[in-house]
């Protein structure tokens, strides 16, 4: 299963954390995929990423959303229906919760891990 994780790098530490104890909790059933590098074909990486990521996870922190990086992210993994679930980070805002007011939000990654195994196990396609 591969997911692709999106936060912004004022969350760095926290991020680096959170995506460690998803490929740790995982057991090798995941593949974690970043875009690190904001080159002037980042876009188009991201994009490469999201079409073979079977969720979009979105490190939700401080003002998550006044990135404009985020922002475009966000929108093209709903462009292209992708399931898309949120992670809080410590300073969580009630903004960023309100942009995913229609999406699952879990207090932590072991939750989340939990979610996409199980979404996995129940779908006839393979996630």
């Amino acid at each position: 299963m591969n997911l692709f994780v999106c936060f912004r790098s004022i969350d760095d530490y926290e991020g680096i954390k959170v995506i460690n104890r998803l490929k740790n909790k995982s057991q090798n059933s995941l593949v974690v995929l970043e875009e690190t590098d904001r080159n002037p074909k980042w876009k188009k990486n991201v994009y490469d990423k999201f079409s073979i990521s079977h969720f979009v996870v979105f490190l939700l922190g401080n003002h998550t959303f006044e990135s404009k990086h985020i922002n475009w992210e966000f929108k093209k993994a709903e462009n292209l229906n992708k399931y898309i679930i949120g992670i809080k980070l410590n300073g969580v805002t009630e903004e960023s919760l309100l942009r995913f007011k229609k999406y699952k939000v879990f207090e932590n990654a072991e939750e989340s891990l939990a979610y996409m195994l199980a979404l996995r196990e129940v779908h006839t396609i393979c996630i």
